[in-house]
């Protein structure tokens, strides 16, 4: 993902709907259990 920038380099606010973070493939397991098993999700700009 490329970071946007305003004048003099500060950080732009990203557009509506657009993801801000996206995870994929998540997995935790603990002794015993599968707690996450193949997560995906995206945060999103409101």
């Amino acid at each position: 993902m490329r970071k946007e920038t305003g004048p003099g380099g500060a950080p732009t606010a990203p557009a509506a709907g657009t993801p801000v973070l996206r995870a994929r493939g998540i997995g935790k397991r603990f002794p015993g259990v599968v707690a996450l098993d193949d997560v995906s999700f995206d945060l999103r700009a409101r």
